[in-house]
Order: C-alpha cells, then structure tokens, then sequence
C-alpha cells in the first residue's frame, strides 16, 4: 500500500513538473529555464543531495577513533542525544500490571551483565495511565537497574529507573549528535568524572541511503527522512552505539 502510494505521488509530480516546465520553456529564458529544472529537481531530493555533499566533504577530517584510557566499571553514565529521554511503558511483571519509566537504551547495557544504567533525562512525558507514576522535574539522573528474571518471560530482561540525587559512576559518556536531511554527526567523548580526562573519542558521519524523493517531506514513513533507509558511516564500523563498552569494561566478578 505504501509503494502504490508513493508511486502515484511520483508519477503525479512529474507529470506536474513536465507540464510546466514544457508550458514555460519558449517563454523564458536560459537562466530561468535552468532555475526551473534546478527546483523541480531539488524540491525531492534536496536532503538526499545535502547529505551525499557533506558526508563526502567531511569524510577526509572528522571520523575519529581514539581511546587513552580504559576502566573496569560496574555501571555507566550517560549524558546528551541518544540517552537523554525518559518514557512511560505500561505491562506486566510478575503477573502484575505496572506504569514505569524507562529511559532510552538503557536495557542494551543490563543485556551486557552492568548492574546499572544512569543518565541525565532532559525530555519525557508523564505516563497518561490514571494512577501512573509521576514524571519528576527534568533535568533529573534516573538510575536503571535489572529485575529479578520473569518466569513468563525468562528471556526479557525488566528493568526500574528511578530518579536519584547521586551519580555511582565515575566516568561519564557525554553524546552530540547533529542531523541534516540525510546526513548525521555523532561524536561520543568518555571523561573522568573526578579529574575530567578526556578517556575516549568517537566521531562519525552517517549517509543515510534511501530514495530521494520527498523523503524530508515523509518524515522516515519510506525509510528516508534521515531516520531510515541503508545506514553508510565512516568509521565503517557499527560501534557508535557500543564504543563504550570497550572502553569502560565490565568489572570481572570474583
């Protein structure tokens, strides 16, 4: 149903374009004309060109991986993009209803043995459920932490965050990210809580690849918007997202 749709909305554009372009062409001049077809053509595929340019741009200088230091953690701390949302999940634990809020990613690192997850929660929105748990004022540190293993469920880990006035870790993962049409910059920078040492950097450029057709328009509803379609990055590997845990080891159990 969303090709057809898409379809009909492309062959109606350029019907729409042709027509005009053909009705205008002996009336205008070299420059208009080159005007013309220059906004028909970029009207679509502006962020898919925006993106293809900067990508390639900074592809020579930005990627960066450097690591100085590494620790043996217990649980990590996160500030900034990718981290910093709360949301309001409702379902069954133990056979029971609950309304909790859990903040973003934070299940990735309970599935690799931290007996924590913190993170400095900037957005959220108050659970709707009547009786729901209220939404604490943001900024606000949320701790998670793992949950005794459902019967029904033994596969899934459940986690609770709850807001907290102090930080137990002593490293921070600080993340950036800056988003144009179908290209993206991230950079992840791991410091020293303490002494604030620079630990570790990771810097990448994201393409991402999809029809370029309207997709800034559709918003991702066809995999394009800057938020789907194939993910090209440099460096060449997928370890944004897990840069961490290669640098803030988790501490053997002993």
């Amino acid at each position: 149903m969303e090709f057809l749709i898409l379809s009909i909305f492309f062959l109606t554009y350029l019907a729409f374009a042709i027509f005009f372009i053909k009705s205008t062409w002996n009336t205008s001049s070299k420059i208009q004309r080159t005007v013309v077809l220059g906004f028909f053509i970029l009207l679509p595929s502006w962020d898919y060109v925006l993106g293809c340019a900067l990508y390639y741009a900074s592809w020579p200088f930005f990627p960066k991986i450097a690591v100085y230091e590494k620790a043996e953690v217990d649980g990590i701390y996160y500030e900034g993009a990718h981290r910093k949302e709360a949301r309001c999940v409702s379902g069954t634990y133990l056979g029971k209803h609950r309304d909790v809020y859990l903040t973003t990613f934070s299940s990735h690192d309970m599935e690799r043995g931290y007996k924590y997850s913190e993170a400095l929660i900037e957005k959220g929105k108050t659970c709707p459920y009547l009786g729901g748990p209220e939404l604490p004022t943001l900024p606000a540190v949320f701790r998670c932490v793992p949950l005794p293993t459902d019967p029904k469920n033994p596969k899934y880990i459940y986690t609770q965050c709850d807001p907290v006035e102090t930080i137990l870790s002593g490293y921070a993962v600080r993340l950036n990210s800056f988003k144009i049409g179908s290209f993206e910059m991230n950079t992840m920078s791991i410091l020293n809580r303490t002494t604030g040492k620079l630990m570790a950097e990771y810097k990448e450029i994201v393409r991402w690849g999809h029809l370029p057709f309207f997709c800034w328009l559709l918003a991702g509803e066809f995999g394009g918007g800057g938020s789907g379609g194939v993910r090209h990055s440099k460096p060449q590997q997928t370890l944004f997202y897990d840069f961490q845990y290669e640098v803030l080891k988790l501490k053997s159990s002993s």
